[in-house]
């Protein structure tokens, strides 16, 4: 096969999402690992033209794989699929912690890591999305620690949600100057 570098970084980070999550488990892993379209292979998400955009080398920009049964810990890796504007992986059993890397996807507009089993505290990297994260969902899980005062640069976040948790601390006033939420 002959495909460009930003085909083959998906394929890399997806494989490695599957066989970090559980892939072989999964209720929706059709065509995983195939010699398909990554865009093609199964997601909870069945909209292709919005997960990928329209052309045949299309970059992956929405994952949804929510209520999937994924089992495992994140990989840092996931940081390479630098166009994703949505991260869905609620309603899963993924435990450990959220990688730091996660602030390295600046296209980054909706994260949605609700009702998982991730622990120890919320990266303060995940201030570094300010300019287009606007969803921000942590909760159900056993997040512990303070909330990261970095939060308060997240200027365009309309909806975040960290209840039920473990949280401790004084909510930081730089959350106060979050206009949109």
């Amino acid at each position: 096969y002959d495909y460009p570098n930003q085909r083959i970084v998906q394929r890399f980070v997806l494989a490695t999402l599957y066989y970090s999550l559980g892939g072989e488990n999964w209720i929706k892993s059709n065509d995983w690992l195939s010699s398909k379209h990554e865009c093609d292979w199964a997601s909870s998400h069945e909209n292709r033209q919005e997960r990928c955009g329209t052309s045949s080398d299309s970059v992956l920009y929405e994952l949804k794989l929510n209520f999937n049964r994924l089992k495992g810990t994140l990989p840092r890796e996931i940081y390479l699929l630098s166009q994703l504007t949505v991260l869905d992986f609620s309603a899963n059993a993924i435990r450990g912690s959220i990688p730091s890397e996660l602030g390295l996807m600046k296209s980054l507009s909706k994260i949605n890591l609700k009702e998982n089993s991730l622990n120890g505290g919320i990266p303060k990297e995940t201030s570094l999305l300010h300019e287009n994260l606007s969803f921000l969902d942590f909760s159900s899980n056993s997040l512990d620690g303070p909330l990261p005062s970095t939060l308060g640069q997240l200027t365009n976040l309309e909806e975040l949600d960290v209840s039920d948790n473990v949280l401790s601390g004084t909510l930081c006033s730089e959350l106060g100057t979050l206009s949109r939420i």
